[in-house]
């Protein structure tokens, strides 16, 4: 599975859960609404605690950045950059 929750998207993902969840505990629905808001409600928990969305990989939707590998790289060129620029003493 490869991830592509974001974390934005993966706080409200979680947000969506603790609210189904509450309408399935304690709110005044039918017994249908109280699956369909359990459903709903571990749905999102379960999206957001495997940072993985099947809906959003079949519509090639993904949120995720990877913000360490773009840092890396730029370290790697400044470093890369600098070693460039020196001269060996021999």
């Amino acid at each position: 599975m490869k991830k592509n929750v974001g974390g934005l998207d993966r706080g409200i993902r979680f947000a969506v859960g603790i609210s189904g969840l509450a309408i399935a505990l304690f709110g005044r629905v039918g017994i249908y609404g109280r699956l369909k808001a359990l459903l709903f409600g571990f749905t999102g928990f379960y999206t957001a605690a495997t940072e993985y969305c099947p809906l959003s990989e079949y519509l090639g939707v993904n949120t995720r950045v990877v913000e360490k590998t773009r840092k890396r790289e730029i370290v790697q060129d400044a470093m890369n950059s600098e070693a460039e620029k020196v001269t060996p003493v021999i």
